[in-house]
Order: structure tokens, then C-alpha cells, then sequence
């Protein structure tokens, strides 16, 4: 489990965590995958990720990820997949 904190997030809703977040993405993957925990209590600014394989985000309740803008997918969602 790759916790946001140890990556310095702050979650306090104002400041932009992208960086952290995307490092604790990456650290997450080159351990071969597993959790990405956003903590409850917190508030996450995201403005651009990029999700790796084998990495699954795990928000605990009363936890939040705001994007400051509309993201751009990056891989299309497949014909016939919502």
C-alpha cells in the first residue's frame, strides 16, 4: 500500500497534489503493483495522472480527488463500453 501522505499530499483541497500523487502511482508500480490509498478526512486536488498497470486507487470513505478542470482521456473507452 502506497499512502499519498508518504508521497507529501496534502489533501487540503486548495493545494494542487498531482505530483505526489503520480509518485505514489509510480513507487506503487515499481514494487509490481498494488494500493494507491487516498486516506479519508482528505481532500486531493488532481489536475493530470497517469494510472499504471497493476495499480488500483483505493479511496477511503470521506475521502475526495477534485480536478480543477475537465481531464482529457488519454486511451479511448472501447465501442460498446460505457
Amino acid at each position: 500500500v502506497c499512502n499519498v501522505l508518504d508521497y507529501g499530499a496534502v489533501g487540503d483541497g486548495v493545494r494542487e497534489d498531482s505530483n505526489e500523487v503520480q509518485a505514489a502511482i509510480d513507487g506503487c508500480h515499481s514494487q509490481g503493483g498494488g494500493y494507491v490509498l487516498f486516506p479519508s478526512g482528505y481532500i486531493f486536488v488532481v489536475s493530470e495522472v497517469a494510472i499504471r498497470s497493476n495499480v488500483i486507487l483505493n479511496l477511503e470513505v470521506g475521502s475526495e480527488i477534485r480536478a480543477p478542470f475537465i481531464a482529457t482521456l488519454t486511451h479511448p473507452v472501447p465501442e460498446g463500453r460505457t
